[in-house]
């Protein structure tokens, strides 16, 4: 309708590990030799408008970190995906 949006989304992320603390038994490695996490995302919207530039959001999503060789333990190795729930006010540029 003129107010109500729905949508999807897909897509990927590459992330390079630039900083990096470790603690307790794992080992510690440089960060120049962790390896680059990949990941893969989806998501579902609805938007209504109040006006033709601002409006209310919601947007549940899902992402999946795939598994690295050679990489240190972290929450993604652990839990791979990751379910999220973003909520908000979004202002649209014509």
């Amino acid at each position: 309708t003129k107010r109500f949006d729905l949508y999807i989304s897909a897509g990927g992320t590459m992330e390079i590990c630039i900083a990096a603390k470790y603690g307790g038994n794992y080992p510690i490695k440089s960060v120049k030799k962790i390896p680059l996490q990949f990941s893969i995302n989806a998501a579902a919207g609805a938007q209504y408008l109040f006006t033709s530039h601002f409006g209310l959001f919601i947007e549940p999503g899902v992402s999946y970190f795939f598994k690295r060789d050679n990489a240190p333990f972290t929450i993604r190795s652990k839990h791979p995906t990751n379910f999220n729930l973003n909520i908000g006010f979004r202002f649209n540029i014509h």
